[in-house]
């Protein structure tokens, strides 16, 4: 809707501050700071379920569950990623999103859990 309108979006803290990286530990919430932080922010049943949604799919396709919601966040029209890396090897991680592509069906079921009719 916003691209009607010729309106760009940054979308600010692409990876949930940590919740799709590995700062984030469902199992442990309260194992680092980041970890609380993204617990009381972002834990929701629901974003659990996401995240677990795109392990599944970086696990299958060999990336890193940063990859997916760059890519998740990118595959909308005129969206501009922000992320904050501390190393080069981040940088590099998060620029190598840019090559992993999803389709409709995969945009939804990491969405919504639902499989594609």
């Amino acid at each position: 809707m916003l691209w009607t309108h010729g309106l760009s979006v940054f979308a600010w803290s692409s990876l949930g501050r940590g919740f799709f990286s590995n700062h984030y530990d469902p199992g442990n919430p309260g194992g680092n700071p980041v970890s609380r932080w993204c617990a009381a922010y972002f834990g929701s049943e629901e974003n659990i379920q996401k995240l677990e949604r795109a392990n599944m799919f970086a696990l299958q396709r060999h990336v890193v569950v940063a990859h997916v919601a760059l890519a998740y966040v990118l595959c909308h029209v005129h969206v501009f990623a922000v992320v904050g890396c501390t190393t080069s090897e981040q940088f590099a991680q998060n620029v190598a999103a840019l090559s992993l592509k999803l389709d409709d069906a995969t945009l939804n079921w990491l969405a919504t859990g639902q499989a594609a009719q």
